[in-house]
């Protein structure tokens, strides 16, 4: 018999009580993978992950996935699973979290991928958020900032790559959207984007001029 979370066996001598409250409001267990087990992409990246999800004691509500502790997308239908698209240049740590009926979350263990320029393309050095880069490639040197980083209204992209070049600048969302898109002719010295319309988040600046790809990170406020 189970009376207030205890099960009661009952003998010819005695009863015994064994307490079952450690065995009820278990958290899911989560493992996210990639496709192939892949831990190495070049960029462009398409990462295509899996949340393999369980629980003992409840039903799933719903499963998120992360990149460096940035939402990237929450699915509450099995297969667990996310494309992240047009992933830039860069190491980060996905994790992918569980939410079950009960409202008890249990998260994966850490999983950390990297992305690298295309062979052939300018290496790019830069950090995730200072929104700075220095590309170095065999003819020149290249420097894009964004600013002010982070930024509310108006950003401001500039950069020393050569003029007179056709380009194409995009930004892109942390889950890997392409919200906006500038082409022109040339590759000026100075570029105003407006970011009223965007939501709150971190979003990647692209910038495709003639054979090569750089990019540079920045904060919307």
């Amino acid at each position: 018999m189970i009376h207030n979370n205890r099960l009661y066996v009952t003998g010819s001598l005695q009863i015994v009580a064994y307490d079952l409250t450690g065995l009820a409001n278990l958290p899911p267990t989560v493992v996210i993978s990639t496709v192939n087990n892949e831990v190495k992409y070049v960029s462009p990246a398409k990462i295509k992950m899996t949340a393999t999800v369980s629980n003992q004691d409840a039903t799933i509500n719903k499963v998120q996935f992360y990149a460096d502790s940035i939402p990237l997308k929450t699915d509450k239908k099995v297969p667990y699973n996310f494309s992240w698209n047009n992933v830039p240049p860069g190491k980060y740590t996905l994790t992918a979290k569980a939410t079950n009926s009960k409202g008890i979350s249990g998260s994966s263990a850490p999983l950390i991928v990297e992305v690298t320029e295309e062979v052939g393309a300018a290496v790019a050095s830069h950090s995730h958020f200072k929104g700075t880069l220095t590309a170095e490639a065999p003819t020149e040197l290249v420097s894009i900032t964004v600013s002010p980083n982070p930024a509310r209204g108006i950003l401001v992209i500039q950069s020393n790559i050569e003029r007179n070049r056709p380009s194409s600048i995009s930004i892109i969302s942390f889950s890997g959207a392409v919200v906006q898109t500038l082409r022109s002719k040339t590759t000026q010295e100075i570029i105003y984007v407006d970011l009223s319309n965007l939501t709150t988040g971190v979003y990647t600046v692209k910038i495709d001029s003639g054979n090569k790809t750089y990019y540079s990170k920045f904060i919307k406020l």
